[in-house]
């Protein structure tokens, strides 16, 4: 399986987590409830302020609602 998007110009770390938040969306639309993430980008999410917390949030609730352009 494999997708693909076109980001623009973004880092790096933008676009794994773009392939991430993809791939979670499209994991869970395929029924599974659990799922492994390997990425160097998984360390820097742990250690997020309880302000930044609530925008992420905010960010994938809006990706599951299947609402386009984010």
């Amino acid at each position: 399986m494999g997708y693909n998007r076109y980001l623009g110009q973004h880092e790096i770390f933008d676009a794994e987590l773009w392939g991430i938040l993809d791939g979670l969306v499209l994991l869970q639309g395929l029924g599974y409830q659990r799922v492994m993430i390997q990425s160097e980008v998984v360390k820097y999410l742990r250690h997020v302020s309880r302000e930044d917390h609530q925008a992420t949030d905010c960010i994938v609730k809006m990706a599951l609602d299947g609402k386009e352009g984010l």
